[in-house]
């Protein structure tokens, strides 16, 4: 019990500096702190990571002046606007659907991270492997930016080939035309199955599964799916293992 007594102390007034855009009522109910309560190090310590999770501040810093404690903020800059540059394969507003940040949002290095894992795999699923998204930041007044996703599309990397191995019954030319996937061929621009999409290799994975289950094959099974990239990176070659 003197240990627990020792650790708590009766909190004075809070105050809170450095903020702009949120109020002072708003920062301590982040907090859960209130003036003239009694606490312990956990509790401000849990306050502290409070405040710092909501992902609104760059910065941090609780600071005690005897009983009296000061929270200093350094707010995230809002965002003005979000502009694409160089998509022509998407649309302003398709690839915004695939973002968290908007306009009149917070600004958090954390969220842009997993936008640009966002758009990657948007361009990856289209079979634009090469495909670069590069973020620039432009810093305006009134602790505002611009975010600007500049896109280098890049061109769609085929299905040079595909192999199986292990099949006896079926020739490989018969397994590939099972497959929703196909070969890059003369017809590739009117059918456009022949990009690679993780997708697209589930869908032929379930539909090889029917074809020799629906043939009496019982055991059969798919060891393996190895997709390999040219030297060139412009092409894939697709090897489905099976027994």
């Amino acid at each position: 019990p003197s240990a627990v007594i020792a650790n708590t102390f009766k909190l004075g007034s809070i105050s809170v500096e450095g903020n702009n855009r949120l109020s002072d009522e708003a920062i301590l109910n982040y907090s859960r702190l209130k003036p003239n309560a009694t606490i312990s190090s956990e509790d401000l310590n849990s306050a502290y990571n409070k405040v710092l999770d909501t992902g609104l501040f760059k910065d941090v810093v609780f600071k005690q002046d005897g009983r009296n404690l000061t929270i200093t903020v350094q707010e995230y800059p809002t965002v003005n606007e979000v502009v694409f540059e160089g998509n022509k394969k998407f649309t302003d507003e398709k690839l915004s659907s695939f973002i968290a940040t908007k306009s009149n949002f917070v600004f958090n290095p954390v969220s842009l991270e997993e936008d640009l894992t966002a758009l990657q795999t948007v361009y990856k699923n289209s079979g634009r492997f090469s495909a670069r998204v590069q973020p620039k930041v432009i810093n305006l007044s009134n602790n505002r930016v611009d975010l600007i996703f500049e896109i280098y599309e890049g061109s769609v990397v085929e299905i040079e080939k595909i192999n199986f191995v292990g099949n006896r019954e079926f020739s490989d030319g018969r397994l590939r035309r099972v497959l929703s996937s196909k070969q890059a061929g003369l017809l590739r621009k009117i059918i456009m199955r022949d990009t690679l999409i993780e997708e697209k290799i589930s869908l032929d994975k379930r539909l090889l599964l029917d074809f020799y289950r629906s043939r009496g094959f019982a055991d059969f099974k798919i060891n393996d799916v190895n997709t390999e990239l040219s030297e060139e990176k412009d092409g894939f070659f697709i090897t489905y293992n099976i027994t």
